[in-house]
């Protein structure tokens, strides 16, 4: 396994090593796993990581990257605490990451632009300027000849535009990389190719993990499953209700005609149809579809026609962009689009982080500090109740009501 860098992941102690029992056993190798890995780590737990594929194999790799926790009108409340939480613990975590493993997350602070392209867009994004300033985000309207200065590839019928210099954006694989790696120098031991089949459960008390290849005792269970989460259903002998949500995207690179300062991006343009991310390597993301169409991640033609359309609305100078790379993604979603996070209930031993939607980079941080001062019995920075399982309805399935006392 390879970093982001370049340089091999830690062996010995980050890949293979014993099944010795560890005190938490991590369930998923994404972002949020390997935050929570990280935290623990960081914590003094003794952390193993099971993933069937490698680190960052699923949504983490797919994501645009952004740190935008006012990009979909969150209204106050515990998610937008959460996500604001989150973003401010991004800045000294990416300094963290690279003093301890030399990965540069690329954490760009160029700041995000909301334009608005019709008048009735203009008025209300004025309109929520005030409550997004009470937030403590720095944010401020910018007149239509504003945004052209600052973006000359803004569509020139923009009428304006928030600009939002706090919120961010980072690389999702270097960041996922990176707490991976600063978890095993820590000594967290990555067994990646792992099959989880099930949970050990003794009574009430979830005890490990059934393996395809043996067993693993553990002090304590984190399922950090992603789109994969409801198959836990069983497991946890209760719905775990996350379902796949399909985001398309595609990679371009400025035409050579428009080389120079105001031949690209610096900034990210979040519009209402999606949204355009230039990234440190010079290309610029266009994202991403919302589709409910289960495991199914094939790039469509449906799919890049909505995507070039978003470039063509935001960006019309950039239609000559030479086309770099298209893929898709599976994004864990929930009935009410908030994550899943802390104990299960009814059970002692395991925990739940999944569910994170559209936000799994910007919440990873806050993921990882919550759920470590969960598994370690400590006060959490922020209520868990609001994120908490069992704010769904919940039914018994038959096959944990049958072995509820037994090992799986």
């Amino acid at each position: 396994m390879t970093a982001a860098n370049g340089a091999p992941f830690p062996s010995g102690r980050g890949t293979g090593g014993s099944r010795s029992s560890p005190d938490v056993a991590v369930v998923g190798g994404g972002v949020i796993g390997c935050a929570v890995a990280y935290f623990l780590a960081r914590a003094g737990a003794r952390v193993v990581v099971l993933e069937r594929d490698r680190i960052a194999a699923e949504a983490s790799s797919a994501a645009a990257g952004m740190l935008a926790p006012l990009a979909e009108g969150a209204a106050p409340g515990p998610f937008l605490d959460l996500a604001l939480a989150s973003l401010r613990r991004f800045a000294p975590l990416a300094d963290e990451l690279r003093g301890a493993t030399g990965i540069d997350v690329e954490l760009l602070t160029a700041g995000l632009l909301r334009p608005a392209l019709d008048d009735a867009e203009a008025a209300a994004y004025r309109a929520s300027l005030d409550a997004q300033r009470d937030r403590g985000l720095p944010v401020r309207w910018l007149d239509a000849a504003e945004v052209r200065a600052l973006e000359p590839l803004v569509t020139p019928g923009v009428r304006g535009a928030v600009y939002s210099e706090a919120e961010h954006q980072v690389s999702p694989p270097r960041l996922t990389e990176a707490l991976a790696r600063g978890a095993a120098f820590l000594g967290t031991v990555f067994h990646l190719g792992a099959v989880v089949r099930g949970l050990l459960r003794e009574g009430r008390r979830i005890v490990g993990v059934r393996l395809s290849d043996g067993e693993l005792r553990a002090g304590h269970v984190v399922l950090t499953a992603g789109a994969w989460a409801a198959a836990c259903d069983d497991w946890l002998g209760t719905p775990v209700p996350v379902e796949p949500v399909k985001g398309q995207m595609l990679a371009v690179s400025p035409p050579p005609v428009l080389a120079g300062r105001a031949g690209t991006l610096c900034r990210t343009l979040y519009g209402s149809a999606g949204y355009l991310v230039p990234k440190a390597d010079g290309t610029i993301y266009v994202g991403a579809t919302v589709e409910h169409a289960g495991y199914d991640r094939r790039v469509t033609a449906a799919g890049m026609t909505h995507l070039l359309g978003v470039l063509a609305r935001l960006a019309p100078s950039l239609a000559e962009a030479t086309f770099v790379r298209a893929w898709a993604g599976l994004r864990p979603g929930t009935p009410d689009h908030l994550p899943i996070l802390g104990p299960v209930p009814g059970l002692d031993g395991v925990s739940l982080a999944t569910g994170h939607y559209r936000n799994g980079i910007l919440l990873a941080p806050i993921t990882g500090e919550l759920i470590a001062q969960t598994v370690l019995g400590q006060p959490t920075t922020l209520p868990l109740a609001p994120f908490s399982l069992a704010r769904f309805p919940t039914k018994p399935s038959p096959a944990a009501a049958l072995s509820s006392t037994a090992k799986l």
